[in-house]
């Protein structure tokens, strides 16, 4: 989930937040994009916005142009923390919140643990049986408590 509010740029009509329940967005001129803007100083850039677990990365797919994180010229990557102000053409925006989804998070994991089961195959029969204990201990909870 990513949660960006643009705060100033020549399209008044996206001056609003927008929240997005998955784990990568576009921004730019293009039509495509999850916020496609009307800004003549954007040119052809789309900056692409991935959540990690430590933040969100923006890329820019366009080495002929540039964006500004924090006043900052960039032309490559970058990672975002909460609060970080960015700028793309005359847009300014700020990335207010970010949370990997949980099936981004759950293949993670699996990932993860595929690695760790090659290593110590006891590993994978425990947690099949953690698990499942989980599991039953939910399934009996009432969802009202």
């Amino acid at each position: 989930m990513i949660t960006i509010k643009v705060i100033q740029g020549p399209d008044e009509n996206k001056i609003t937040q927008f929240q997005f329940e998955f784990d990568s967005i576009t921004i730019g001129s293009k039509k495509r994009c999850d916020i496609y803007l009307k800004d003549v100083e954007i040119g052809k850039l789309v900056l692409e916005l991935e959540v990690a677990p430590n933040g969100v990365i923006i890329k820019n797919n366009n080495s002929d142009f540039f964006y500004y994180v924090n006043g900052k010229k960039i032309s490559g990557s970058k990672l975002l923390k909460n609060g970080d102000h960015f700028k793309i053409g005359a847009t300014q925006m700020i990335l207010e919140s970010f949370q990997k989804s949980w099936s981004q998070e759950r293949e993670d994991l699996d990932e993860y643990l595929r690695g760790v089961y090659s290593k110590e195959p006891n590993f994978k029969r425990l947690y099949e049986i953690l698990e499942r204990e989980i599991i039953i201990a939910t399934e009996g909870t009432n969802a009202k408590e």
